[in-house]
C-alpha cells in the first residue's frame, strides 16, 4: 500500500502572502489548527495556530500587515504520494509529527497524511515548550564597557534549546534574506513564563 491510498484530500491551504487574520479566519471557518502554506500550489511550509500566538501576537506583529510567511515554518517533513505507508510511518515516527504533506517531484502539494491515518494512534508527545530566542549585537559604549543590544526576537516551540537556535536562525535569515551573522553576533535562548537565569545562549 502506497501513501496515495491513505491521504487526504483536498488540503487546507492558505497562500503565503495572506495576512495572519486571513489565516486564522481560516482556522476557524474549517475547525483547524494547521494549514499548508502554497505559492501557485507549491509547498512553501506550514502554519499553525500556536506559530501565530507565539510567532505573530506574541512577538507584537500586525495581524493585518504581516503575512503568513513571516511566521511560517519552512522546514517541513514530507513524502511522495508512491512511497510506501511503512516508509511514511518511519517519518512519522523519527519525526514526531502528527501530519505529512504529500508533494510531487516538483513541490506541488498533493494531500496530507496524518499519524492516525497511518494507525499510528496519538504520539508519544515529546517535551515541546515555548521558548523566546534573541539575536544580540555587542556594542562599545562611551566607556569602552560591552553590551548586548538585541536585535531580533523570535519565538518557537521545541524540545531543547539547541533546536529553538537552529529553527530561529532558519526563521530569521528566511524572513531578512541574509546570514544572521551579518547582523548579530550572539544567540540568547530563554524558555517563555521561565526566570530569566534559566536562559541559555550560544554561538556560532
Amino acid at each position: 500500500m502506497n501513501v496515495s491510498d491513505l491521504m487526504a484530500k483536498p488540503v487546507r491551504t492558505i497562500d503565503q502572502h495572506a495576512s495572519l487574520a486571513e489565516a486564522a479566519y481560516a482556522m476557524l471557518d474549517r475547525n483547524a489548527g494547521f494549514l499548508a502554506v502554497v505559492d501557485e500550489g507549491r509547498l512553501v511550509g506550514v502554519v499553525t495556530d500556536r506559530d501565530l500566538v507565539l510567532r505573530g501576537m506574541a512577538a507584537n506583529r500586525s495581524s493585518v500587515d504581516t503575512q503568513v510567511q513571516e511566521v511560517m515554518t519552512v522546514r517541513v517533513i514530507c513524502c511522495f504520494a508512491g512511497q510506501s505507508v511503512d516508509e511514511a510511518r518511519a517519518l512519522v515516527s523519527e519525526h514526531n509529527v502528527r501530519r505529512l504533506p504529500v508533494i510531487d517531484h516538483e513541490h506541488r502539494l498533493l494531500g496530507i497524511l496524518s499519524h492516525k491515518a497511518l494507525g499510528l494512534g496519538d504520539l508519544p508527545g515529546k517535551d515541546n515548550r515555548p521558548l523566546k530566542v534573541t539575536f544580540q549585537k555587542t556594542k562599545t559604549d562611551s566607556y569602552g564597557h560591552p553590551h548586548k543590544i538585541p536585535v531580533k526576537t523570535v519565538y518557537v516551540t521545541v524540545t531543547s534549546k539547541e533546536e529553538a537556535i537552529e529553527k530561529a536562525r532558519e526563521q530569521y535569515e528566511h524572513e531578512q534574506g541574509t546570514v544572521w551573522t551579518n547582523v548579530a553576533d550572539d544567540v540568547d535562548v530563554d524558555e517563555i513564563g521561565g526566570s530569566e537565569n534559566e536562559g541559555d545562549s550560544g554561538k556560532s
